[in-house]
């Protein structure tokens, strides 16, 4: 110690600059005398560090320490300032410019002066939980590497075609013959991949179970699918070999470098959503990104967000509207069917649109809620003008699986003062799951319990008989396709007369949808329906407007 001169924090700054650039872990130095401290400009980029440089080092680690664990920090460096320990070694978490949470790992060599007192903390951290630049399985190079490689040949104007492929039953392997013999799936994998790449094709491991492929030597896109293909009929080869052990497929999306931005962040995002569409569709396929599906795609993502910021803050967005329902036989108004409208961007999105998102997403079970809270206020306020005034509201099947809870709605319509009458239940056979034990149990509990029950959409199912024998509903609703047909042959009228005749044997009233001039009004009629429903007597209106339509 006494012939080793010691060097001043300056010093090293100077030497370890020019090491910043060529590595990707971050090197930083803690002058503990004066309290200073340095670390990779890379890591300024990365987390919340305020500068490359600190002064109050303990306090300042503050702004980028998650604080779970900036005390177990603070303690292991004490006793490194303290001279207690020779070396720092700590793994724990740091905030990330992108707001996510990142462990980190980091090591750290005290030096000391001539009177052995802590004079610096030089050291290096690593991302803990980073993806590997090599896959030690596989023995194909990982995630960074393939980033840094598609990085150099972006920016250099490269074009050509990126390929992620995904082995379709990998969790069903790792569950039924082991992690270790997933491994070799995943090793057999890679070799079928390496013989099918020519020159200028490279492939990467990206995850537990997907591959990238980047081929600049194909011209074309055919040229890029034939890869793929190749790659299928070597692993049917592979899986005829192993005497069909450990069954798989795989799926695959490609992207063209030359039709999208060159920009890494932007090459991923497609090349994953390409990916995903060749899962959903089926699987064991190649999908080839197209802009119009990922834009739809996006719209579909921003649709989602904007309906579940709409359920949070109170339902704002969503519209009931009400179509008037009349009475053949008095020709009043004697009821509505309520119908959700959602307002995005200024626009009245259609429930054809929206509706499948809310049950996608779980969501159409609250909005379920606020229907009927909307629609049972609105029966009320109608009932001061026509005292038997009903409401029908739409539940599909989902909401039922997905859990709705009918005695909320039940609460809700005694806490009004309402009869279970006043509201009509319409469930939307299109959607039905026919023998769904979960829909009977439902549907029976609202017939007992004394709401009107109707199938919507009669007439657009395959099983409508069926499902009046077992459903036993108050109430049928004609489809407005078979109110058209009817309106344009005698065979499709007969049908439709046909069907209120049996509907009346069984003490089931008939709602005919979809009439709009006075024409098929007098046409339907003929029929005997019980109720109609259409434009020709108006179209749906928002609560004041329907208000306004009742007085007039």
């Amino acid at each position: 110690m006494d012939n080793k001169k010691i060097p001043t924090f300056d010093e090293c700054i100077n030497i370890i600059e020019y090491l910043y650039p060529s590595m990707h872990d971050y090197i930083y130095i803690y002058d503990i005398k004066k309290d200073l401290y340095q670390i990779s400009p890379k890591a300024v980029e990365k987390f919340t560090i305020p500068s490359v440089r600190l002064n109050d080092v303990i306090n300042a680690h503050k702004m980028f320490v998650y604080e779970e664990d900036y005390d177990s920090l603070v303690k292991d460096l004490s006793k490194v300032v303290s001279g207690e320990e020779d070396y720092h070694d700590l793994m724990y978490r740091w905030k990330g410019r992108d707001n996510k949470i990142y462990w980190i790992h980091c090591v750290g060599h005290v030096v000391k002066d001539e009177k052995n007192v802590p004079t610096l903390l030089i050291g290096c951290v690593n991302e803990a939980g980073n993806a590997n630049y090599a896959d030690n399985i596989t023995g194909l190079l990982g995630e960074e590497s393939f980033k840094e490689t598609l990085k150099a040949s972006l920016d250099k104007d490269k074009c050509g075609f990126v390929i992620k492929l995904c082995i379709d039953e990998m969790k069903t392997i790792n569950e039924k013959y082991g992690f270790e013999y997933g491994k070799s799936i995943l090793k057999r994998t890679a070799g079928l991949i390496n013989e099918v790449l020519g020159e200028n094709q490279y492939c990467y491991m990206v995850s537990h179970d997907e591959y990238v492929i980047i081929d600049f030597a194909s011209k074309n896109i055919e040229n890029a699918c034939n890869l793929y293909e190749q790659l299928r009929w070597k692993v049917s080869d592979d899986i005829v070999k192993r005497r069909y052990e450990g069954l798989y497929t795989m799926s695959a999306g490609i992207v063209n470098t030359s039709q999208i931005e060159k920009k890494v962040d932007i090459v991923l995002k497609k090349l994953e959503f390409s990916l995903d569409t060749a899962i959903k569709r089926g699987r064991n396929q190649i999908y080839i990104y197209n802009e119009d599906d990922y834009t739809q795609f996006i719209h579909k993502t921003q649709m989602i967000k904007a309906l579940n910021e709409a359920v949070a803050n109170d339902f704002d967005g969503f519209i009931l509207y009400y179509q008037p329902i009349v009475d053949t036989t008095s020709n009043k108004t004697v009821g509505a069917e309520a119908l959700l409208r959602f307002m995005y961007e200024d626009n009245i999105i259609s429930p054809v649109d929206f509706i499948p998102l809310l049950e996608e997403t779980g969501l159409i079970v609250v909005v379920g809620r606020f229907i009927i809270k909307k629609a049972a206020l609105f029966c009320k306020k109608m009932r001061q003008l026509i005292p038997d005034f009903k409401v029908s509201i739409n539940i599909s099947y989902i909401q039922i699986i997905k859990g709705v809870q009918f005695k909320e709605y039940f609460k809700i319509i005694e806490n009004l003062g309402l009869p279970y009458d006043a509201i009509t239940i319409e469930l939307t056979e299109s959607g039905y799951l026919e023998d769904n034990q979960a829909v009977k149990n439902a549907w029976n509990k609202l017939k007992n319990d004394g709401l009107g029950l109707a199938i919507d959409d009669f007439g657009t199912g395959y099983s409508n008989i069926h499902n009046i024998s077992m459903l036993s509903p108050n109430i049928i609703k004609i489809d407005m396709a078979l109110t058209k047909n009817a309106l344009k042959t005698n065979y499709d009228f007969e049908l439709l007369r046909n069907i209120v005749l049996l509907a009346h044997d069984l003490n089931i009233n008939v709602v005919v949808e979809g009439v709009e001039t006075e024409e098929e009004d007098i046409r339907i009629r003929q029929a005997n329906p019980d109720f109609i429903q259409g434009y020709y007597y108006s179209k749906p209106l928002c609560e004041n407007d329907f208000d306004k339509y009742i007085r007039k």
